[in-house]
């Protein structure tokens, strides 16, 4: 094995380390050698970057910190890749990991999946396993073989009322639908329940992937979670079908019953992560560098069917810096197709910080008052579309237009557009870019900006702004881990992301003590109540904790345990850096003092 290899399988290792009985959990370094070299890694980073060839080399926008210009790299030759810009780099197994969050055994079966190798069970490793078999495996492959029962539907017999509410009422071409793999699950409890039941999945499996729900009032089985409706299928960067969403129709369509129902987060789901369509959107969004964001399913389906091909769509939930974050390294500016109604300005407001935050041009596409993309689109067509997103608005411009209309601002004058604008500042941590927003808003706002600036204090007028407690500073307290308690603290459901293992990782500071006592708490009560935690003998941290948990929230539930699984993944690079480093570090200096073996052992992570 060579000698990158052994420092990309030892890094890995190091970043996502599992023990149990005191034995290192670990594939044979020659089979992981040998994944390494048969994964295509310019194409494996292409699914998640937009690479361009420089010399033997291809560069791109680093997917793992914002940057303008790009400093990334990835090596074919060497199989590697490395950000001149943030320092992160490593192989194949690094990058899944780190771009999608995956411990390094999950990235090894992933790329062996892709290579066509078939892995051995480690003996001392808890897969989750289901029906004897890989979980993951296991849902990937049932949720295929449902959406493949719902599109048999639709194109059967029984499935002509929906095909004629497809064609007739959405106007779609039996090409598109195919395309977008649409399927009708049946008016029947349990169609979905037999047929799987047929292929021998079992009643445990198909409740795991939500494809079923257990009947109630104490009654034994289960029956089918979509009934009489359109059923939309939902895929994953690597085109593989982890969620669904069914949608009334015809006869199903009424007041009574809610238009949409979608799968629940599971294994292979996770809401809040996938941009609807992306994966087909992909090339046309980085042949352009401009991608349209729109809320559901069918607003993109009849936007791409009239000839719109850069779209994704939020799917009807608030967008999130993890969906921002997949499309970075492609596009450079967000077109937001929202609908025309209240919900829709509330969406377009909330995602200004975040597209401040990710780097991206923001504008907003105005639809005509009763409008959505949807309506729009089969009314007008594609040419009155484009016209529209050649007259798309900045969206600071826009989100100060709407500011200024206010009925509220009659009643309460400058001190209502502070506040406004201030909230919108508190969610941009970055000082560079808080500080052009900040001007920006004051400027359109027509207000001093002074009157903006909290980075001093609170904005004048106005109290202090949610996000007004400081982090502590200085040598006893690492930024990041100070930061990841603190967005826990202001958000309590994202607590449980604190494992005790993290333990091994945290940095040995003063932030120490606050992460074990919350683990502590979880494991006594399940739930976090930061009044419960008391440091009194220490004064900056019981501000933190104060300050805090009294401060207002800025994400929902869903985005604040996201947001707190990337601070974790940060953390956990932050240690495999220094960790990496210490190493690195060793392994010179045996191979300085030409002791070649412990050199070798040190590679190998057969010490202690």
């Amino acid at each position: 094995m060579t000698k990158a290899a052994w420092l990309e399988v030892n890094y890995c290792l190091f970043l996502h380390r599992g023990r149990q009985g005191g034995i290192l959990l670990r594939y044979p370094e020659e089979l992981i050698d040998r994944i390494a070299k048969q994964t295509d890694l310019v194409g494996l980073v292409k699914q998640y970057v937009d690479l361009k060839r420089v010399g033997v080399s291809w560069r791109g926008l680093c997917p793992f910190h914002a940057e303008k210009t790009p400093s990334f790299y990835v090596h074919p030759e060497k199989g590697s890749f490395y950000c001149f810009g943030c320092g992160e780099g490593g192989g194949p197994f690094k990058f899944l990991m780190m771009i999608n969050g995956l411990s390094f055994p999950d990235a090894v079966r992933e790329l062996a999946g892709r290579v066509s190798i078939d892995l051995p069970a480690l003996s001392h490793e808890k897969v989750p396993t289901l029906d004897g078999r890989p979980l993951k495996t296991v849902l990937y492959e049932v949720m295929d073989k449902a959406q493949e029962f719902y599109r048999h539907n639709l194109w059967a017999d029984g499935g002509k009322h929906a095909r004629q509410y497809l064609t007739d009422e959405r106007g779609l071409d039996p090409q598109v639908i195919k395309h977008f793999g649409l399927g009708l699950a049946l008016d029947s409890w349990d169609s979905l329940l037999r047929y799987l039941g047929g292929l021998k999945y079992s009643d445990r499996t198909m409740e795991a992937a939500g494809l079923v729900k257990p009947r109630s009032s104490g009654a034994k089985g289960f029956y089918d979670a979509f009934r009489d409706r359109l059923m939309i299928p939902v895929a994953d960067p690597e085109n593989r079908v982890v969620a669904l969403a069914g949608r009334t129709f015809g006869k199903s369509d009424n007041p009574d019953s809610p238009k949409y129902i979608n799968s629940p987060a599971t294994d292979i789901y996770i809401k809040g992560r996938i941009l609807y369509g992306l994966h087909q959107a992909r090339p046309h969004v980085r042949a352009g560098g401009l991608i349209f964001l729109v809320e559901g399913y069918f607003d993109l389906i009849s936007l791409v069917s009239a000839g719109v091909k850069p779209v994704a769509a939020v799917m009807g939930t608030a967008l999130t810096p993890y969906q921002l974050s997949s499309i970075r390294s492609m596009a450079k500016e967000v077109h937001l197709v929202f609908d025309s109604d209240r919900a829709g300005e509330e969406a377009t407001k909330r995602a200004l910080p975040l597209l401040y935050n990710a780097e991206l041009n923001g504008r907003v596409i105005r639809l005509p008052a009763g409008h959505d993309p949807d309506s729009f689109i089969r009314q007008f067509g594609p040419n009155a579309f484009f016209d529209l997103a050649d007259k798309a608005a900045d969206i600071a411009d826009y989100y100060v237009s709407r500011l200024v209309k206010s009925p509220q601002t009659t009643l309460t004058g400058e001190s209502y557009l502070v506040s406004q604008a201030a909230e919108i500042l508190a969610q941009v941590p970055d000082g560079a870019k808080s500080q052009y927003l900040r001007n920006k808003l004051a400027e359109k706002l027509g207000i001093s900006k002074d009157h903006l600036e909290i980075k001093g204090g609170p904005p004048k007028h106005l109290g202090p702004p949610p996000t007004a407690t400081r982090l502590p500073t200085g040598p006893d307290f690492d930024p990041m881990a100070a930061r990841l308690l603190k967005h826990v603290i202001t958000h309590p459901e994202s607590a449980p992301t604190l494992k005790p293992d993290l333990k091994e990782i945290w940095p040995d500071d003063r932030t120490k003590p606050v992460f074990e006592a919350i683990v502590l708490q979880l494991e006594q009560t399940s739930v976090l109540v930061p009044e419960r935690l008391r440091f009194d003998d220490d004064a900056q941290m019981a501000s933190l904790i104060s300050g805090a948990s009294a401060s207002g929230r800025l994400h929902d539930a869903q985005e604040s345990v996201m947001l707190a699984q990337n601070l974790i993944i940060k953390l956990k690079s932050q240690y495999s850096r220094k960790v990496q480093k210490e190493l690195t570090q060793a392994v010179r200096e045996a191979e300085n003092a030409g002791d070649q073996e412990l050199a070798r052992r040190l590679l190998a992570g057969k010490l202690g």
